[in-house]
């Protein structure tokens, strides 16, 4: 006959309940151990942030509702950090961004003629995409 310990349970079911949480920056709700910072806010004339991807650099870009993608450079000591930076490519409103060999794919829903589809951001000229100015 097969002898079970019963000691364990009482432990088990203590430590397998639901995590703590307690309210971060604007009321969210974080995991104990865990913090949210509010880094930066879009502007009115932006409309919402409906994506974002972060370059191997450690700059942020972000494709707002209203306008052409925006660069942040990379969040280096304590904020403020800037503001974020128009790139010279002329599109915008992607509903997706991804960083991966060397090129930003962009997904822009909406007709081919009015810019929608996949599209690769590639720095043919080596000068970093996104650095120029509007």
């Amino acid at each position: 006959m097969r002898v079970i310990s019963l000691g364990l349970i009482p432990t088990l079911l203590v430590n397998c309940g639901p995590p703590a949480f307690h309210a971060g920056a604007d009321g969210i709700l974080c995991p104990d151990g865990f913090e949210i910072e509010v880094i930066m806010r879009s502007g009115p004339e932006q409309g919402s942030w409906i994506s974002m991807a972060f370059a191997p650099d450690g700059s942020l870009f972000i494709s707002p509702e209203d306008g052409r993608l925006l660069r942040l450079p990379p969040l280096i000591g304590e904020p403020p950090y800037g503001n974020p930076v128009p790139i010279s490519f002329p599109i915008g409103r992607a509903q997706g961004l991804c960083w991966a060999n060397d090129s930003l794919y962009l997904n822009v829903a909406g007709q081919a003629n009015e810019d929608g589809g996949l599209h690769r951001l590639f720095d043919h000229d080596q000068d970093e995409i996104g650095r120029a100015h509007v």
